[in-house]
């Protein structure tokens, strides 16, 4: 495909640039309409709105190339393309949040249009959260998680309605649809988000309590642990039950953490999220006196996960652990490593002097 550019001189007129959009676009919609496959249409086609993206720096010019692009479009899945890249530039080029709105709506009102269907629910419904108008943005999103809720608008839909959920009433009514929501929801992909971010609003909820973010947040980790959401939930989930009086509970979510599931293969079980959990509960152990058992799971730690950034945080503890039970050779040897391994180490200074206070008195 020829590829043409602009001449963005300070005197270029906005129809010159119209004129020069048109036999760009020109140009791209005839070589992918005259392409033998399907696979080297598309490719031209591509290079097309690339093309527009880098010619144009205002979002005007490019809302004018995307709608030549629609009247000439080959292909009704193209030409709906570029509906949708005019739509998520109108406001930027006009000004106006209004003209946006009849843009998605007519994309939503076009048949042809339907796999841009979740995208323009998503828009239309974070355009009415943006005016406050919480009514049609829950039915725009009702509609997008009924209809297609393993779509990434799905999960950004449920993120925005909890960005735009500050104020306690507001996060009272996000609150409620995402509970109506997560019955029909549960077997879906999208079940551990509706969970995570249910835990999030509780605690902006007037009458809410951590307790109501644990239950959640627990719900998450028991029912879905394919989400990608689990990590992160573990962890909120034990730093709330710390900070909250139950350890007993911290060090019992930590050690389920290990236990083998289903889904979880090799690579999950040498990650570094599972790594910082045995660091963790190793440091639990600790606390409880529990130092048989600390320091296998920094042994697992320190000898079964290479090149893992918690290394040297387990070195550390293990020395210490080895300093409270008088083991005065294993300590030394653990500083020695960490010393060697990770001189840049955050603990390297510390490790340093307390190796010289060993070495003083051996």
């Amino acid at each position: 495909m020829i590829l043409l550019s602009v001449d963005h001189r300070p005197d270029d007129s906005f129809r010159l640039q119209q004129r020069t959009a048109v036999l760009v676009l020109a140009i791209g919609v005839l070589t992918a309409a005259a392409c033998s496959t399907d696979h080297s249409r598309r490719d031209a086609w591509f290079d097309t709105l690339a093309t527009v993206q880098r010619t144009y720096e205002r979002p005007d010019h490019r809302v004018t190339a995307y709608e030549e692009l629609a009247a000439t479009a080959f292909h009704e899945s193209d030409r709906c393309q570029a509906l949708v890249l005019a739509a998520s530039e109108t406001e930027a080029a006009t000004g106006d949040p209004h003209s946006s709105l009849a843009r998605w709506t007519g994309i939503l009102d076009t048949p042809a249009c339907s796999s841009f269907t979740a995208r323009a629910l998503f828009e239309k419904g974070l355009w009415h959260l943006r005016q406050q108008r919480a009514r049609p943005a829950l039915t725009s999103f009702s509609e997008l998680l009924a209809r297609d809720p393993d779509s990434y608008w799905a999960r950004r839909s449920i993120e925005e309605l909890y960005y735009h959920s500050d104020a306690p009433l507001q996060a009272k009514t996000a609150s409620d649809f995402l509970r109506n929501q997560y019955p029909t929801l549960a077997d879906t992909r999208l079940a551990g988000h509706v969970l995570f971010y249910l835990a999030r609003l509780a605690a902006r909820l007037p009458d809410g309590t951590p307790r109501d973010s644990i239950a959640y947040l627990l719900a998450l980790v028991d029912r879905h642990p394919e989400s990608p959401l689990w990590p992160d939930a573990v962890w909120q989930t034990a730093d709330l039950l710390a900070a909250e009086g139950y350890p007993t509970d911290e060090v019992r979510l930590l050690e389920e953490c290990l236990l083998p599931r289903p889904h979880r293969d090799i690579e999950f079980l040498s990650s570094d999220f599972l790594q910082r959990v045995r660091l963790r509960l190793a440091g639990r152990y600790e606390r409880q006196g529990r130092y048989g058992e600390a320091l296998y799971q920094l042994g697992l730690v320190v000898n079964h996960h290479a090149a893992l950034s918690p290394k040297d945080d387990g070195l550390w503890l293990a020395a210490r652990i080895h300093r409270t039970r008088g083991e005065w050779k294993k300590e030394r040897q653990a500083l020695e490593t960490l010393l060697q391994s990770f001189p840049a180490s955050r603990h390297a200074s510390k490790a340093g002097r307390r190796l010289g206070e060993i070495k003083s008195f051996q």
